[in-house]
């Protein structure tokens, strides 16, 4: 595999907001498939972010009263 491509994309999530990532497109010379894996800094926002993103859902955030 070689990396073909390296660039960073923005999310645009309903409940978190922009998430900033990082990706490569690393191909297989020969063959005709890309793999797209996108990545997140530890300790960045976008990291803090998806971190976040592991538990929306999940959990009812509802205020008593």
């Amino acid at each position: 595999m070689r990396v073909e491509h390296h660039s960073r994309q923005v999310f645009r999530h309903p409940q978190v907001g922009p998430v900033e990532l990082d990706f490569d497109v690393l191909t297989v010379p020969g063959q005709d498939r890309q793999l797209v894996i996108f990545t997140a800094e530890p300790g960045s926002q976008a990291f803090e972010t998806l971190q976040l993103l592991k538990v929306v859902g999940t959990r009812r955030l509802d205020v008593p009263g």
